[in-house]
């Protein structure tokens, strides 16, 4: 549910200034949000580091897989999907009461 809202949702005009900024100093600016849609990326920025985690990626709860951009289907799955461990995959974000990694 929460990837279908996002995905409705686009950058506002403070996006793509911060995208534009980007471009100007590249590597001299810093772009950090605790948001987890896209909306930086959308508005141009290439370099955001996402705080909370990024809603549009997944990750194994159970191994080091590394997270994946995950946009397929916004559908409520039958089960879980798993990982090849057996690992339950779930959205790359920091719920409340977890701790970012």
């Amino acid at each position: 549910m929460r990837r279908r809202v996002a995905s409705a949702v686009k950058p506002n005009p403070a996006h793509f200034a911060l995208a534009k900024l980007e471009d100007l100093l590249q590597d001299r600016l810093f772009v950090c949000t605790q948001n987890v849609d896209d909306l930086h990326e959308q508005a141009g920025s290439k370099r955001v580091v996402h705080m909370h985690g990024e809603l549009f990626k997944s990750r194994c709860d159970t191994c080091n897989r590394p997270p994946f951009r995950d946009t397929d289907s916004y559908a409520l799955p039958a089960e879980l999907p798993r990982c090849d461990c057996g690992g339950r995959i779930r959205p790359h974000i920091c719920w409340f009461g977890e701790v970012p990694v």
